[in-house]
């Protein structure tokens, strides 16, 4: 069984001030990889995962980031990791320190701004809420921090799957994380035959179109096995 919890993942924008040289582009790379940070040391010991990229995502400069992460917890906590980034580093740079740390986890570039982060293998995996196949998914003018805060009450088979059943085996079951009120335009989707991840995914993707006052979410979605 798992004990799921969604939140919205708050991205931070960098302001495109574009001081001091920039890092030559690396063929092949994604445009949003070569981003730079700003050109100070980041160190950080014995951090989350989350706050490893959060702290990553506040420093990125000429752009923006957002993050889909879903994360494996042991005991409560998240995975460990440490941020050890000289001045010239680039967001591609960071990503590759984080998860040469982290074998287990991967992440995949999924829009020009948003990345996904999972532990290797949960992306076929069945028992996977995430992997659920929803035949229709549809919101108008809904906060997209309130859809993301708490899919299952919008998703009608992700509120079946982590309701726990009366009898038969067990299913994952858990609450939403912290709310978080977002301020940008009411989002309005219509989607067929997608995945949950796909659906948190399209949420974050229609964010990315707001008026540049506002201030896009990604989302984090964190689960721990029971032993039993």
């Amino acid at each position: 069984m798992w004990l799921p919890r969604f939140c919205p993942f708050l991205a931070v924008l960098a302001a495109v001030l574009g001081a001091g040289p920039q890092n030559p582009p690396r063929p092949g790379e994604p445009a949003l990889f070569q981003l730079p940070l700003f050109p100070v040391h980041i160190a950080q010991k014995n951090i989350s995962l989350s706050k490893a990229l959060e702290e990553i995502g506040v420093r990125v400069r000429n752009g923006y980031v957002l993050f889909g992460i879903e994360v494996h917890r042991e005991d409560g906590k998240e995975p460990s990791v440490n941020l050890d980034l000289p001045p010239g580093s680039t967001l591609g740079d960071a990503l590759q320190q984080v998860f040469r740390q982290l074998p287990n986890y991967s992440y995949e570039l999924v829009s020009p701004h948003l990345i996904n982060i999972y532990p290797a293998g949960t992306k076929t995996d069945p028992q996977d809420p995430l992997n659920i196949r929803v035949q229709r998914f549809e919101i108008t003018n809904k906060q997209a921090s309130d859809v993301l805060a708490a899919p299952h009450l919008f998703i009608a088979e992700l509120q079946q799957r982590l309701t726990p059943p009366r009898a038969g085996a067990p299913q994952p079951s858990g609450s939403v994380g912290p709310r978080m009120r977002s301020t940008g335009p009411p989002v309005s989707l219509r989607l067929r035959g997608r995945t949950v991840r796909q659906i948190l995914n399209a949420i974050t993707e229609a964010t990315e179109q707001f008026p540049p006052q506002y201030t896009p979410v990604g989302w984090v979605y964190s689960f721990q096995r029971d032993p039993a």
